[in-house]
């Protein structure tokens, strides 16, 4: 028995099975694209706009940066270094 935050955990019993059980998604540039992609915006158009947009979550500009390279195409790399360098930047700059 363990005591975190004041909750008590118990252990499992020994080889007994976990009572969930966790799948994994299938990732894709579709599933990971913002959903700006179903009104049409290309996602090189979502990507100059996200580094322009200053009050975009980082949750959104990570989307758009595994969209990217799950695309691997070479036509991306400048937009992949300037939104890399948009990831990077302070809050405040």
């Amino acid at each position: 028995m363990a005591i975190r935050d004041g909750t008590v955990y118990q252990p499992a019993p020994r080889g007994a099975k976990p009572a969930f059980r966790m799948h994994s998604m299938p990732t894709t540039a579709e599933t990971l694209a913002p959903s700006s992609t179903i009104l049409g915006k290309s996602l090189q158009q979502q990507v100059a706009e996200a580094i322009e947009d200053r009050a975009l979550p980082i949750s959104r500009l990570l989307r758009l940066m595994w969209a990217l390279d799950a695309e691997r195409s070479p036509a991306n790399q400048n937009l992949r270094a300037r939104l890399r360098a948009r990831i990077g930047e302070p809050l405040d700059a």
